[in-house]
């Protein structure tokens, strides 16, 4: 086969649509995922071809990985939980969350990754959900949570990791196993054949169950891949039966202003007869690490 000799992207893809004869048919777009100049262009380059929004069957087609795709989400996790603990060693009083971010991020390029997601929050920040770095400074008894990922060769990790530097009080402590408990279980149900709102549930439960009876969520992970938040979103409403392929993010965040923010956050693959950690297994992650 000639290898297309366009010089954009645009008009890579007309050139081969035209070669393999598609050029005058019925195409599905990811309207999500191209800005409108690209669908303009299309439209005029291929007059004979109907564009229609695909965006939805698109996603719906990503929720179930190959191999590759596999392969590459475990090195998006095991380079940014390397990238995470390379920065912890950097503990110390008086260090801003935004030097540790630097750290963070440059051990994930050195990895061969790309960062897209880096938050971390120290103490009363940490209640912030989308805790971006500031020059907020490290101190003895504050909580360390980070929330984040990278990219490798186009696919996202998303986990989550929860520190505390000094001596925790017993509250954290017990919060902290409650999360934990509540990912433990939900990823222990997980199975072709169950429901995504299933999980949601379980977590729920047992986050409530063993410490937090007042916890509230509106989801508890996701799926990931090319997008951070592929379907399906672990919540009340989504009925999506999990199928052999899918990788899940499952997760059990807790803010509370005063107080701080922690969380866990796993990354699971469904195979044919339950789950496999794609992330450090959870059991290294039951109860709050401190540093």
């Amino acid at each position: 086969m000639k290898l297309p000799s366009g010089e954009s992207g645009v008009e890579v893809l007309v050139e081969v649509l035209r070669s393999e004869g598609f050029d005058d048919l019925k195409i599905g777009l990811d309207e999500g995922g191209v800005a409108y100049h690209v669908f303009t262009e299309l439209k005029e380059k291929l007059p004979k071809a109907t564009l229609e929004p695909a965006s939805k069957i698109f996603r719906e087609i990503r929720m179930v990985k190959t191999e590759e795709e596999v392969r590459r989400l475990r090195k998006a996790v095991e380079i940014t939980e390397k990238s995470f603990y390379l920065a912890l060693e950097h503990a110390c009083e008086g260090v801003s969350e935004i030097e540790f971010a630097r750290i963070f991020e440059v051990n994930v390029v050195e990895s061969g990754g790309s960062p897209f997601l880096t938050m971390f929050g120290f103490g009363g920040r940490s209640a912030f959900p989308n805790c971006i770095p500031t020059n907020n400074r490290l101190r003895k008894g504050d909580v360390i949570r980070f929330d984040g990922g990278c990219m490798y060769q186009h696919y996202c990790s998303d986990i989550a990791f929860t520190v505390f530097f000094g001596k925790p009080g017993e509250r954290y402590k017990k919060y902290y196993r409650a999360l934990a408990e509540g990912v433990k279980r939900a990823i222990e149900i997980i199975r072709p054949g169950i429901k995504a709102s299933e999980i949601f549930r379980v977590a729920v439960e047992h986050v409530k169950k063993h410490g937090i009876p007042h916890y509230k969520r509106h989801h508890c992970g996701h799926g990931i891949g090319v997008e951070v938040y592929d379907p399906p979103i672990l919540r009340p409403v989504e009925d999506t039966v999990l199928e052999e392929g899918m990788v899940l993010c499952v997760e059990t965040p807790y803010y509370e202003l005063g107080f701080g923010g922690l969380q866990v956050e796993k990354t699971i693959l469904v195979t044919s007869d339950g789950y496999e950690y794609l992330s450090t297994p959870l059991e290294d992650d039951l109860n709050l690490t401190v540093v």
